[in-house]
């Protein structure tokens, strides 16, 4: 019994360190707002976020180390105060994902890991931000693009393949002495069966992906914040 409770402490413990968030390491941290004038727009804790920033005369941005190289990455905010953003990436899952230059810009603080978050979070000092780019998830809307004659002839012809199944079914699995003349498949009445099965996949198919499109949703560039615009934080 007592091994068994120790197995569940320990899958409890494994289920808490992989939803685990970062700790705090930044003094009088605030919500983090862009602005402009009387614009103003405040980052949200889950919003995904790309930043550019200079240090040093560099140029550094949000990116990950790869197989293939650095790649550009979207990072979420931590926490920020007055003078640091820290962000954390998913694809940052230890130091080595981070690209060599971070660890030796000026200014950059990289934490390895922070309470039961034991992945790199990296804090960017807000003076050096050049630009700051605020993504959404969208979904493209629904309109004629799915009513496109593609759509209608892979329609027909997947009702077409359902009803010379049915049809060929049908025939093998009934032998035709059990039937009477008015109920044999006969090659006319194949022909509406197929026919008409074309007919309602060519309409119900492009319908289907109208009114339930897949695969649509897709990060877009919400705001973009670049010259003009300054980083405060809001207690």
């Amino acid at each position: 019994m007592g091994n068994k409770r120790k197995y569940f402490t320990f899958i409890a413990l494994l289920a808490c360190a992989g939803c685990a968030r970062p700790g705090p390491l930044l003094e009088e941290a605030g919500g983090l707002v862009l602005a402009r004038g009387d614009e103003a727009v405040e980052v949200e804790r889950d919003a995904e976020l790309a930043i550019a920033w200079t240090a040093g005369g560099a140029q550094y941005a949000t990116w990950a180390r790869q197989r293939d190289g650095e790649k550009p990455v979207t990072v979420r905010l931590v926490e920020a105060n007055a003078d640091f953003v820290r962000v954390r990436s998913e694809a940052w899952k230890s130091v080595e994902h981070l690209p060599w230059s971070y660890l030796q810009a000026s200014g950059i603080k990289v934490a390895a890991r922070s309470g039961r978050y034991e992945r790199p979070t990296v804090s960017i000092p807000v003076e050096q931000i050049d630009e700051v780019q605020v993504f959404a998830r969208v979904r493209r809307p629904r309109g004629r693009d799915e009513l496109s004659q593609a759509n209608v002839a892979a329609g027909a012809l997947g009702g077409a393949g359902v009803g010379g199944l049915a049809v060929g079914a049908d025939r093998h699995l009934v032998s035709e002495p059990d039937l009477s003349d008015g109920e044999i498949w006969t090659d006319e009445r194949a022909f509406w069966a197929v026919g008409i099965s074309a007919a309602v996949g060519a309409v119900a198919y492009p319908a289907y992906r109208a009114l339930w499109p897949r695969g649509r949703s897709r990060l877009a560039a919400a705001y973009r914040m670049d010259e003009g615009w300054r980083v405060e934080v809001r207690r």
